[in-house]
């Protein structure tokens, strides 16, 4: 045999040497099983009710408010904020729990929210407390940052009941390469709406439709089905 030859299978011999040492330090993996539930026992747990910050239009987790532009979100957006700011009516009629409100605007400036702000209340005698109302115009993308800062809110506050985000489109980040669109939406968006379920805070995210529109709503969202899934 060659020297050459020799080395290799020497070589060869103290690597599978390594390989069987390393299965026998190694415990064996344990098999994966599902952690089942009986249904017996679902339908006899209570569960706390479904918590509406504005009843019947916007339950806890994450929602999504869309249509064209010029439209009017934003104006139904700062009515909701208001009226749960306030313990008001959103709508003039649907009867709010007053809870703290976070507004991240983020194609406005605080001039422009003056002015929203004046021309619904023009009179500031009589305008409501509005000290539970609070205006961000910057933020970090959708991610951890973001939802550490979402954490950091909550946790400033009496009672966090309603984020908005004005628009959704300006903390989207980046699509992960190897994952298609729908993979990146639905993997970007569903860390907040866990977020939001998990502490019981609506967050509402404003967001365009496609320019051709469609027969089906969920189907007009512009961008991929992601979103709405």
């Amino acid at each position: 045999m060659a020297q050459a030859d020799f080395i290799r299978a020497a070589a060869k011999l103290a690597n599978e040497d390594d390989a069987v040492e390393d299965r026998q330090r190694k415990p064996p993996r344990q098999p994966t099983a599902f952690v089942t539930t009986c249904t017996n026992t679902i339908m006899g747990t209570t569960f706390e009710p479904l918590r509406w910050t504005v009843p019947d239009y916007l339950p806890e987790g994450l929602s999504i408010l869309a249509g064209r532009q010029k439209l009017g979100k934003t104006w139904l957006a700062l009515d909701f904020a208001i009226a749960v700011a306030v313990g008001g009516k959103a709508m003039g009629a649907i009867e709010c729990e007053q809870g703290d409100v976070l507004y991240i605007d983020l194609e406005n400036g605080p001039r422009r929210v003056q002015r929203r702000i004046t021309t619904l209340f023009p009179y500031e005698q009589i305008r409501p407390d509005l000290a539970r109302l609070h205006w961000t115009t910057e933020s970090p993308q959708l991610g951890p940052e973001f939802l550490d800062a979402c954490e950091a809110w909550r946790l400033s506050v009496a009672r966090p009941a309603l984020i908005v985000i004005d628009v959704l489109q300006r903390i989207k980040p980046p699509g992960v390469v190897g994952r298609n669109s729908y993979e990146n939406d639905y993997s970007t968006f569903a860390e907040l709406q866990h977020w939001s379920t998990k502490n019981g805070v609506s967050s509402l995210g404003l967001h365009h439709t496609r320019k051709g529109g469609a027969d089906d709503p969920l189907e007009a969202l512009s961008g991929s089905n992601g979103l709405s899934a």
